[in-house]
């Protein structure tokens, strides 16, 4: 068994299930209806709690952001996200380069990139549609 750090970054009594006893699935095809809303200071994101896997090994789950907005994370765990439709242009910096420049890129349906933990990302969405994304965190919760 391996334990990763996010059992007890978190705490274990908080993790769905510490020790996993089989390989969680989910369909991610299906139609995963409009989200539940969360607003921050740093933008508006839907997400789908019926439509993820959250153990402690790692979560796998829908991400939306409004079009035409911004939101900023900054970033706590290594991320990969895979980008199902929608268009966004990125502002990060890296925790790598001293925090102390601005990168840019843009994003489109297809494309697979990775977020470094200690990253901070402003996602401005360009489409008319929502910028829907697969996002994957390892450890999870």
């Amino acid at each position: 068994m391996s334990l990763w750090p996010g059992y007890y970054a978190h705490g274990i009594d908080k993790c769905p299930e510490p020790i996993l006893t089989e390989i969680p699935k989910i369909n991610m095809y299906a139609d995963v209806g409009e989200g539940t809303e969360v607003s921050t200071l740093f933008g508006r994101v839907f997400y789908f709690p019926g439509k993820s896997i959250r153990t402690a090994n790692a979560n796998v789950s829908y991400e939306d952001f409004p079009p035409k907005e911004s939101v900023t994370w900054h970033i706590n765990k290594d991320i990969a996200m895979i980008v199902l439709d929608g268009t966004a242009d990125l502002k990060y910096t890296l925790y790598g380069s001293g925090m102390r420049e601005w990168k840019y890129m843009s994003i489109k349906k297809g494309d697979a990139y990775i977020v470094p933990n200690g990253a901070v990302v402003e996602w401005k969405v360009t489409s008319d549609s929502r910028l829907r994304q697969i996002i994957i965190t390892m450890p999870g919760v």
